[in-house]
């Protein structure tokens, strides 16, 4: 394969990359400027623009990625994970549809992540520890007092 077709490939990875600019069609595009020193030999540049695209893309990416592009945001909905909420209406288990917490001045419909604690009354402060569909699923950061005559959960 003449030297050229291996700079037309460097030059198509070179614009994917400034298309995309995720830091991966880069190096292949440093491993066809290599490639083509080795052109008159086909599976040796071949071997070479695998090894030095995939070398690089393995040694240096995870470094610059790092120091260039914008870390990545998180996604609203799973960034309520941890968050601390306020019982509006009393939350029940799986089946209950009817508890409301709210966070941040919003309203959000709840579930219990352990059956054992539902209902958590109104007014208790609660742990979002998972989103299950459109509902969170809280637990109760004090559990409730136990009614009389049972014991506290562990």
């Amino acid at each position: 394969m003449a030297a050229w077709v291996w700079l037309v490939v460097a030059a198509v990875a070179f614009g994917v990359e400034m298309s995309r600019q995720d830091l991966y069609v880069l190096w292949f595009g440093i491993g066809a400027l290599v490639a083509a020193l080795f052109a008159p030999h086909l599976l040796l540049a071949g071997a070479v623009f695998l090894a030095v695209g995939s070398g690089l893309l393995w040694a240096l990416r995870p470094r610059l990625a790092r120091r260039l592009l914008p870390p990545r945001l998180p996604d609203p909905v799973e960034a309520l994970v941890g968050r601390e909420a306020v019982v509006l209406r009393p939350v029940g288990g799986e089946a209950d549809f009817s508890g409301a917490v709210e966070l941040d001045g919003r309203r959000y419909a709840a579930r219990a992540l352990d059956e054992r604690t539902a209902p958590i009354p109104a007014g208790t402060v609660v742990t979002v520890y998972a989103i299950d569909g459109v509902r969170l699923v809280v637990h109760p950061l004090r559990a409730p007092a136990p009614p009389a005559g049972e014991e506290p959960l562990a």
